[in-house]
């Protein structure tokens, strides 16, 4: 009953009294789960839970907020990725100290496009790639922040401009005699 997207919502705020733990776990998949049963779910104290709660197409703006907040990476990290996450939220996250959160901000393509180009300079290098191939980056920042990375004395700031399709060819040819392995292979 708790999995079944046809049960009435009144039905499933109910099941929230329910003892065993698989019954919260359908509770927290089903789309037809009310919203004042989704914040009961999001307080629950399983990580998995959240994480499966999140896993729903539409959850309500609040909810993300207050998981974007919380002390669980893995929650977190889903809401960075989440088609949903309110625009606002981005910049919170972005600035989170998990390399994998900042990796989902960079990877949305609902990310705004300042958020994008802070995390181009991120220390790594996967996450400043992401950012930069992010659909939503403001095209007419790549080039100065090309230059920024190419000049950087981080090598992976440096092998992320050598890996840029849209580095100009003069930075090329710099970065192709650079000291670092990494950068050359870009």
């Amino acid at each position: 009953v708790a999995g079944n997207p046809r049960t009435p919502g009144s039905i499933l705020t109910n099941l929230l009294d329910d003892d065993d733990y698989n019954v919260a776990w359908a509770l927290a998949d089903n789309p037809s789960t009310p919203y004042d049963a989704r914040v009961i779910l999001e307080q629950h104290e399983s990580n998995e839970l959240h994480d499966e709660a999140l896993g729903a197409k539409c959850i309500p703006a609040d909810i993300l907020r207050r998981l974007a907040a919380h002390n669980s990476v893995d929650a977190r990290y889903q809401v960075a990725g989440h088609a949903s996450t309110p625009v606002d939220v981005f910049a919170l996250l972005a600035a989170d100290p998990e390399r994998d959160v900042r990796y989902a901000v960079a990877n949305n393509a609902r990310t705004p496009g300042e958020v994008l180009v802070a995390r181009a300079l991120d220390s790594d290098s996967e996450v400043s790639w992401e950012a930069l191939a992010n659909e939503s980056f403001p095209t007419s920042r790549i080039p100065r922040l090309l230059a920024m990375l190419a000049a950087s004395p981080n090598p992976e700031s440096r092998a992320t401009a050598a890996s840029n399709p849209a580095t100009p060819v003069s930075y090329l040819e710099r970065l192709a005699q650079d000291s670092d392995d990494g950068v050359r292979l870009g």
